[in-house]
């Protein structure tokens, strides 16, 4: 070697130009490779890195560049050179750096790729003899397996199509010759070097993780490698096996487009080889391990739905799928049924993903799920005295899982006909008949109740079934179960059942209704109660069964005066405790116990409300005769308004009674509504006011004319409350309070579009000509200055009603043509004139869609006056020219979705990249002050000054709009 040229390894510019100059000089020599394989195992250059590792690139440009075509002796003396490289790096104590040491095994994989396996065949032996060298060794052995790999394997580099040939006839001689060695080495330095080098063994499974990929993965994954106690390496290994089966199944479904059918036979060969990977790991008992692999089973099952009839493999397959899948949706012995953490929270989300796989195995293959779950069912049932409640709970819940998973059985399966009886039909009696409810376990109880209610078309087949479950419901097995949870659970499932099942269950009324009494007692506040204890039914599980009870009276056969005493009985915990609940609550002085009498106060109406819901069309309120049973509590409850404790909680309650009495009652109801609202109206506020106008507008809808009568007595007391509300000081940093003024302006102008809109209008008829002056007044002003699209909507809908009512004739109806011309034209007008008036919001938009209508309807009952008068009266003071005027007016005598079309700004228009010609009379109008010239501004600045509205302020500039 040239010492002086070496010398300049780490030199200056110069002297690298003359090293590259030698660099240059021995590759391209015959021998000069062997010069540097001569000096890299010299112990002269030991300690010389730098020289060291040029001699190696010397001789990796040799082996890229021509050792393909050396003849036999130079090929054997490149193997004694690696051969002596790697003895001499695995002596000990060297500390050869690691970027020398991944040369040279990088070196050794370029020979290797050249040679093996026909001028190496014995490469790997070579090696194996190596591992017995200790540490150094086995470290240098992992690096030269490592480097093979990014050779012969790694995806990232691309490869010519001569490269990959040669790639894949190396990886089936290493199948064939050394896979197995290859691991059993893997295993040996495992163990050996487990607990003295962790960073071998770090390197190992390294090694092992690259191999894996392509080699026979049953070769690692077995006891010897992973015994189950290893549930982390064990999770890993099914998420391998996982994406060897998908990416399988995805290159199956390529090669199915191309119709290659040898490369589809072997693909689908390799893929089938690999389920029993699938089913050990699936079945796996560590749900973390079964979790990894259960992607691959839901590909492979829905590959199998598209490639026709099943293979007898392939059936196999399936059936040890099933298998798997009802194995482990079996609960763990560990599950805490009383108190479930995250443990169980996790364990039911695992379930479900298995629920999925037994799902799709049904519809591939549903004789097959349905004859395995019937052999489970009579297998386990008739035996649930000596057997595990896991396994009790596992075969009624696939029972209860057939619904889901073959959808037919839920219904055809039921037919009633003695000479097809189902499989299902089978099960559902047996489970029944067998008394397994009397088991114990809180989820078999659970799980029974939860499969009889899903089922219940069986018991229209099989009535006489019927008793022995409603006495399950009924007894400790049900409502009167010591744990809460399931009692919880029966209230809301017997309820269902009763209400599918309610023609079946007349010969059981009188018992069922006997057994319900004393869980239907009021839950009154107790010093028991206010200090945490439960009580046997809560008070929402009491809407459950106030419902099921009343279901019960109005579908039974009784006579109607039968059905109101049984009634008045069922309410009757509530009549008789509602005055002296209320008495408590007004003398309780602690705010603990006014939340518990006004919670109970509230519950009582709630109770009352859920028992009206087992009234119907066809069976009726009034048919069945209970009207007295809930018209005595309505008089009741409208007590409750006076009270001063709880009041919010309380009306809530009261409200929600009065809704369902609309529904069921009919002009019954009327005379509660003024006594109501008169207790309501004492002392109101916003939020009382907005939650009650919905009522009025329920009444209005159902009623229609009929309540005029009622609405004149209400209306303007109702309406002049309202403006008191609104016109009460507030503060105006108070965001909650300026969002509820907004919502009960809000719901105002929707009650009174309610009325014109439900033939009610003429109730305005009924009042003085100033209380109409005041509501159509607030309603001009709310369509023009309000910054609420709704509002304004509700608004127009009024006005445009008003108009088609009354806007006719030579007079119109009480003066209106005149109320029409000065305030209801330009109302249209003025609204988009507003600053608050957005055309880029899209409820904006329909405002001016809304007020385009009420113009259109004003044109339809005036004609050809409303045109005059817009020329030469109205539009000549907004000071639009004569030109702009006729354009508008033409617009608006063409139909109304031209008319819409000319006011509706364009999209170019929104975002600013042109003007509009549609709007140019806004444009035009919003530049010459015209609001100083219309007539009615100073009538409708007088009103704004009494309502809490939007109003005009005076400004420098002239009127503008403005808020408050």
């Amino acid at each position: 070697m040239d010492e002086i040229v070496l010398q300049g390894l780490d030199g200056d510019h110069q002297s690298q130009l003359q090293v590259m100059q030698y660099f240059e000089q021995l590759t391209s020599s015959v021998d000069g490779w062997k010069l540097c394989a001569e000096a890299f195992t010299n112990t002269a250059y030991q300690s010389n890195d730098p020289v060291r590792f040029f001699c190696l690139r010397v001789c990796e440009h040799v082996l890229k560049t021509r050792y393909q075509n050396a003849d036999p002796v130079e090929q054997g003396n490149m193997h004694a050179f690696l051969l002596a490289s790697l003895h001499l790096m695995s002596e000990e104590p060297r500390q050869d750096k690691s970027y020398m040491r991944n040369k040279l095994a990088q070196i050794i994989s370029l020979a290797f790729v050249a040679d093996y396996p026909a001028r190496w065949p014995n490469f790997f032996e070579t090696f194996y003899e190596a591992l017995s060298r200790g540490p150094l060794a086995v470290d240098m052995y992992l690096r030269v397996l490592k480097a093979i790999d990014q050779e012969v394997v790694d995806r990232e580099i691309v490869h010519t199509p001569e490269e990959s040939q040669r790639n894949t006839a190396i990886k089936d001689s290493m199948r064939e010759n050394c896979v197995r060695q290859l691991a059993d080495s893997w295993l040996y330095i495992l163990k050996e070097y487990e607990e003295s080098q962790p960073e071998i063994v770090c390197l190992c499974l390294e090694v092992v993780g690259k191999y894996v990929s392509w080699i026979d993965i049953t070769l690692v994954a077995n006891e010897r490698f992973v015994p189950e106690e290893e549930g982390d390496f064990l999770a890993k290994l099914s998420k391998l096996v996982c994406g060897v089966g998908l990416a399988l199944i995805t290159s199956l479904q390529k090669l199915s487009k191309t119709g290659d059918s040898a490369g589809i036979e072997k693909t689908q060969t390799a893929l089938e080889a690999k389920i029993p990977y699938l089913l050990r790991f699936l079945g796996d008992e560590d749900d973390d391990v079964s979790q990894a692999a259960s992607e691959f089973a839901q590909e492979y099952i829905s590959l199998l739905k598209t490639r026709g009839p099943l293979s007898p493999a392939q059936r196999k397959h399936i059936e040890g799928l099933l298998y798997t899948t009802v194995k482990k949706m079996k609960y763990d012995e560990t599950y805490n049924f009383e108190h479930e953490g995250e443990d169980e929270a996790m364990f039911m989300e695992y379930r479900k993903q298995i629920k999925v796989i037994f799902n799709n195995i049904a519809q591939l293959d549903p004789e097959l799920v349905l004859l395995t779950v019937h052999n489970i069912v009579t297998q386990t049932l008739p035996q649930w005295n000596a057997t595990n409640f896991r396994d009790i709970e596992m075969a009624i819940t696939l029972l209860y899982s057939l619904a889901e998973a073959v959808p037919a059985s839920h219904g055809q399966h039921f037919s009633g006909n003695p000479t097809k009886v189902s499989v299902l039909q089978d099960m559902m009696r047996l489970l029944v008949s067998s008394r397994v409810s009397c088991q114990g376990h809180i989820i078999i109880q659970l799980q029974f109740f939860e499969t009889v209610v899903r089922y219940d078309k069986f018991f229209m087949c099989e009535p006489q079934h019927i008793p022995d479950v409603l006495v399950a419901f009924l007894d400790k097995r049900g409502l009167r179960h010591p744990s809460v949870k399931v009692r919880s659970r029966c209230s809301y499932l017997f309820s269902r059942f009763v209400k599918s099942l309610k023609a079946h269950l007349q010969p059981y009324l009188k018992d069922v209704f006997a057994q319900l009494q004393d869980l239907l007692v009021l839950n009154a506040p107790s010093h028991s109660t206010m200090n945490g204890q439960h009580l046997l039914i809560s008070d929402n599980d009491q809407l459950f069964l106030y419902e099921t009870a009343s279901m019960l009276v109005v579908s039974s056969s009784l006579s109607p005066e039968k059905k109101q005493e049984l009634m008045t009985s069922l309410l009757a915990p509530i009549a008789t405790k509602f005055e002296e609940l209320l008495s408590c609550l007004s003398t309780a002085t602690d705010e603990k116990q006014q939340t518990a009498y006004g919670n109970c106060i509230y519950n009582a109406m709630a109770l009352a409300s859920r028992a009206s819901k087992g009234f119907s069309g066809s069976q009726t309120m009034k048919q069945c005769g209970c009207v007295p049973a809930f018209t005595n509590l309505l008089q009741l409850f409208g007590l409750a308004l006076d009270t001063p404790v709880q009041r919010s909680h309380v009306q809530t309650g009261v409200r929600q009674f009065v809704h369902r009495m609309v529904v069921c009652l009919d002009a019954e109801i009327l005379p509660f509504i003024p006594p109501l609202m008169t207790r309501l109206l004492k002392h109101p506020d916003v939020r009382e006011l907005y939650d009650f106008l919905p009522l009025l507008n329920q009444l209005i809808m159902k009623f229609k004319g009929v309540i005029i009568p009622f609405l004149s007595e209400v209306l303007m007391p109702l309406v002049t409350t309202i403006f008191t509300v609104l016109m009460a000081p507030a503060d105006e940093r108070d965001q909650v309070a300026a969002s509820e003024r907004k919502l009960l302006q809000r719901g105002y102008f929707l009650f009174l579009s309610t009325i014109v809109s439900n033939e009610c209008i003429n109730v305005f008829k009924t009042l003085d000509m100033q209380s109409v002056d005041q509501v159509f007044m607030s309603v001009v002003q709310g369509a023009v200055e309000l910054q609420d699209p709704q509002s304004q909507k509700h608004c127009f809908i009024i006005l445009k009603k008003l108009t088609e009512t009354w806007g006719g004739g030579s007079d119109g109806v009480m003066g209106f043509s005149n109320f029409l011309y000065k305030h209801i034209v330009p109302a249209c007008i003025m609204a988009p004139l507003s600053p608050a008036f957005d055309l880029k919001d899209g409820q904006t938009i329909l405002v001016l869609g809304e007020s385009a209508s009420c113009l259109k309807a004003i044109l339809d009952k005036r004609g050809a006056e409303l045109v005059t008068y817009l020329q030469t009266d109205y539009l000549p003071t907004l000071h639009m020219s004569t030109p702009l005027a006729d354009e508008f007016c033409q617009a608006l005598q063409a139909d109304e979705k031209t008319f819409r079309k000319y006011l509706k700004p364009s999209k170019q228009a929104h975002q600013g990249r042109i003007k509009d010609k549609g709007m140019r009379w806004i444009n035009k109008a919003l530049t010459k002050g015209f609001l100083e010239s219309h007539e009615g501004s100073r009538k409708t600045r007088k009103l704004s000054e009494q309502l809490s509205f939007p109003m005009y302020k005076e400004t420098p500039e002239g009127e503008q709009f403005s808020d408050i």
